[in-house]
């Protein structure tokens, strides 16, 4: 059975926390206040109103490192430069996901900003 997909709209808040704020809309009215994610799903992380600022990445191996085969991320930006305006790019979780319990979210441009997503092993085990 294939993951469920969850869109999530990303707006930068500022240099303090919280860095980014989350959204289960495009027009940004319905704000996500708790981040868990259950590795069952996946995950469509896009710029609120196609921001161009503080581009945003996600990892489970630290700043601006390239993430471990528990996750995989597909689509556009990279450990390095993040995702701003139109692009947008999806975490899936892999049956090693287990070993994590953290994914790590920042900004590109300013290592200050960087908080954590909490995760909830959830994936089916093996048939």
């Amino acid at each position: 059975m294939p993951a469920t997909d969850i869109d999530i709209w990303v707006s930068a808040a500022g240099l303090e926390s919280p860095y980014y704020r989350f959204y289960a809309d495009s027009d940004g009215s319905k704000e996500l206040t708790e981040l868990n994610f259950g590795t069952s799903k996946s995950y469509t992380f896009c710029r609120l109103n196609e921001e161009t600022s503080h581009p945003f990445y996600i990892s489970d191996t630290g700043y601006k490192q390239n993430s471990s085969d528990a996750i995989l991320i597909t689509g556009d930006g990279s450990s390095s430069n993040g995702i701003t305006g139109d692009q947008s790019f999806k975490v899936e979780f892999t049956e090693s996901a287990g070993d994590i319990q953290q994914l790590l979210y920042y900004c590109n441009s300013h290592q200050s900003m960087q908080s954590y997503i909490a995760l909830i092993n959830n994936l089916d085990p093996p048939s």
